[in-house]
């Protein structure tokens, strides 16, 4: 990639003598470049090691392990979790969904997801989607379960921009 090393110079030298902090000047700088030492001596470092979607589980006596989805967990972001019951063996399985749509064009949209059931008696393994049918497209961004009047098990998703999709479990 080539680079205008020459035009980037001049940026910075603006920005040093009128104070600009927009994003094409300050994308080559640090935070000292941004900030005093006086500032800088009075801010909180926070660190994240851990990147992956995960869940955190309640270990007792207010610990809890950290443990990362599943590979097919990573495809997109999740926004919205639901514990229940789906594959009918008397176990808590995991449903996620999510996707986000509100990104430049150049990276594209993190739409990778179509729903996932996991389950958390085989430590979070991913159930196939042919084996699960579940298919929820979109920005999901809440599911909650509910029974309907005659008994049968609803899951509602919440979708950004667009209608609520009502799924009901064979």
């Amino acid at each position: 990639m080539w680079d205008n090393f020459d035009r980037r110079q001049k940026a910075k030298a603006s920005a040093a003598n009128d104070g600009d902090l927009s994003a094409e000047t300050q994308g080559e700088g640090g935070t000292e470049d941004m900030f005093s030492a006086a500032e800088l001596r009075k801010v909180l470092l926070l660190e994240s090691h851990t990147f992956a979607s995960a869940v955190a589980l309640n270990r007792g006596n207010g610990r809890f392990e950290l443990r990362s989805l599943p590979t097919q967990g990573q495809f997109a972001p999740i926004y919205a979790s639901l514990v229940g019951d789906f594959e009918r063996n008397g176990k808590k399985d995991l449903l996620v969904a999510g996707n986000f749509y509100g990104v430049t064009p150049m990276l594209g949209r993190y739409d990778a997801s179509y729903g996932l059931i996991m389950r958390a008696e085989d430590g979070f393994a991913a159930v196939d989607m042919e084996r699960s049918n579940l298919v929820i497209d979109g920005q999901v961004r809440d599911i909650k379960s509910l029974r309907s009047a005659n008994g049968d098990r609803l899951i509602l998703v919440a979708r950004n921009n667009d209608r609520v999709m009502v799924l009901r479990q064979r």
